[in-house]
């Protein structure tokens, strides 16, 4: 899956569904296994290009904001050759701005995408070549329906992209073959959200930057360790405050040390 939606912190991810402009498939917000965290460089600290993402040329766009690093993708050089060949066309479109593009349309399932707003058109192309013109309107908005799926025939298309939206658009026209479907396989582990949140020292240095409880983000596997120190009230009569209290530091302090060594995290 190609990454649909971001947000500056966990707090953001709030929807029941994430869809995939792209591949028209939904996923649910999983936090050990959809849920993916990245961190970046403050611009206080350094600049960097990705700060500013509409300044980045189109295939860096994809790369780095677009596609997520879960994403095993291969070389500059090899991309790029990949690239070309699974694209009909591609374009940077400024807001507010028009251009047609003229292609010639193979019998293959097209897909007309922009990464930035995330819309798409899904076209079928099959049947007998024809010669004769088809045109095709393509406007791009921040407000959208979902995607559909149109027919065409193999043969020249005029398509119309238009930028109604208030940013710089990317917008490409894909074949959506098995070359395509190979480069967005391939995979890599990813810094998940549970993976995060059960990590010591996040929550010790971003104690404020947990979940609400009214996101009821979906989670498949997590462990919970609950302990008792059985006799404890008795304890405290028959030791004292001060020892007994120094008994169940000491109790903790193992805890902590099991659960530290295993990954996990302290309520």
């Amino acid at each position: 899956m190609a990454s649909n939606g971001s947000g500056t912190t966990l707090k953001t991810v709030n929807q029941a569904e994430y869809r995939c402009a792209l591949c028209a498939a939904g996923y649910e917000p999983t936090l050990d296994e959809v849920v993916e965290v990245t961190f970046t460089i403050s611009p206080r600290v350094r600049k960097i290009a990705a700060h500013n993402p509409e300044t980045l040329p189109w295939i860096e766009y994809y790369k780095q904001v677009y596609w997520s690093s879960g994403f095993d993708l291969p070389d500059d050089e090899t991309l790029a050759k990949l690239i070309k060949e699974i694209t009909l066309g591609t374009i940077e479109l400024p807001a507010g701005d028009k251009v047609e593009l003229s292609l010639q349309l193979p019998e293959a399932f097209v897909i007309v995408f922009d990464p930035v707003v995330h819309m798409s058109q899904f076209i079928e192309v099959k049947g007998d070549p024809t010669r004769k013109q088809q045109y095709l309107g393509f406007v791009i908005t921040k407000k959208h329906a979902p995607p559909g799926t149109i027919q065409m025939r193999p043969g020249p298309l005029r398509i119309s992209l238009e930028n109604r939206s208030s940013v710089r658009t990317l917008p490409g026209i894909w074949v959506a073959g098995d070359k395509l479907h190979d480069l967005l396989s391939k995979r890599r582990p990813f810094l998940t959200a549970k993976r995060l949140l059960t990590n010591q020292t996040f929550r010790d240095i971003y104690r404020t930057d947990t979940l609400d409880v009214d996101q009821r983000l979906k989670i498949t596997s997590l462990t919970f360790l609950f302990t008792d120190l059985k006799g404890s009230t008795e304890l405290y009569e028959r030791v004292g405050d001060l020892a007994a209290y120094d008994l169940v530091r000491a109790h903790f302090q193992v805890l902590n040390e099991i659960v530290t060594a295993e990954r996990g995290s302290r309520c």
